[in-house]
């Protein structure tokens, strides 16, 4: 009786834990950004007229409120999004995004962020992770309590079952937010009107990869691209998972943009299809490898008659 009041009490923190951190994570979000990163959140009118006019329409059209926009001032390219709903959706970029890509590119960055919003990914994995952490709420309560006889073996019994299901969700958590990642690729694909500008931007901001090799960026010449620890990896639902990513080093194109180098994107690539150990790191990662994203969005610009 005892490891069931202790475990429906453990179960009983678990929601209320995820709760508080689904209540007030966006705000707690804000402050992190502004005491690390000095995040600047800016007015759509000073947003540049092409973005500001691609999120009013993107916005318009799914009946989503303009975004919140936050702005890092960093050389990493990178871009994120969290909130509650999609009519309170922070979408946050770095000045890194716009040294490295091209404009359509950017947009097709930031459409697959609203997506993220729009089919209210962050809400779904908010619930989703609600399971492994009260499997494991169940097992840690379960295994401290000291009992003997026929109770005893039955407790250690469920405790090793709701072990194996935080192990096995955590996994399915995983693979559900891979999913979410391959639904917002679509989704900017279908915003866009062309995959193939989302597929560009991957390849540029996760493998790292320009045909003019490695040059500064203009925020970097500028003196404002110092990047800040971790930057490359922050926030969740954000565009890539910089800890299985490809490379880190950022290969920036000239202001006027470049083609990307077939061969050097082909090795890149080769890497997350054929090393044996590139499934572990999808399989342990938030997002899928950017060779099988840049395969889906492949296949969808193949279904809208594009290259």
């Amino acid at each position: 009786e005892a490891g069931r009041l202790q475990a429906g009490l453990a179960v009983a923190i678990g929601v209320a834990v995820v709760a508080l951190q689904f209540l007030f994570g966006p705000w707690i979000m804000d402050i992190s950004l502004n005491w690390f990163y000095k995040v600047s959140w800016v007015d759509p009118a000073s947003l540049p007229p092409w973005l500001r006019q691609f999120i009013e329409r993107v916005c318009g059209v799914h009946n989503m409120k303009f975004p919140r926009i936050g702005v890092i001032h960093d050389g990493a390219p990178n871009a994120f999004t969290y909130g509650h709903t999609p009519n309170n959706a922070r979408i946050v970029i770095t000045e890194g995004l716009y040294d490295l890509l091209e404009d359509e590119e950017v947009e097709a960055v930031v459409g697959h962020e609203i997506g993220h919003a729009v089919q209210w990914d962050m809400l779904i994995m908010t619930g989703a992770q609600l399971v492994p952490l009260l499997a494991y709420y169940v097992y840690r309560t379960l295994i401290g309590i000291r009992s003997r006889g026929q109770s005893a073996g039955a407790r250690i019994g469920v405790a090793i079952g709701a072990y194996v299901v935080y192990i096995v969700s955590e996994y399915l958590v995983l693979w559900l937010s891979r999913t979410r990642e391959y639904r917002a690729d679509n989704f900017s694909g279908r915003v866009t009107g062309n995959p193939n500008l989302l597929a560009r931007a991957l390849v540029k901001i996760g493998y790292g990869l320009a045909s003019q090799g490695k040059k500064k960026t203009r925020a970097d010449e500028e003196g404002s691209g110092r990047r800040r620890p971790g930057v490359e990896t922050l926030g969740a639902l954000g565009i890539f998972d910089g800890n299985a990513a490809r490379a880190f080093t950022v290969s920036a194109v000239a202001a006027g943009g470049a083609n990307l180098n077939p061969d050097h994107l082909k090795g890149a690539m080769r890497w997350d299809l054929w090393n044996p150990w590139a499934k572990f790191y999808e399989l342990n990662s938030t997002h899928p490898l950017i060779a099988h994203r840049l395969d889906f969005l492949s296949r969808q610009a193949a279904s809208m008659n594009i290259a």
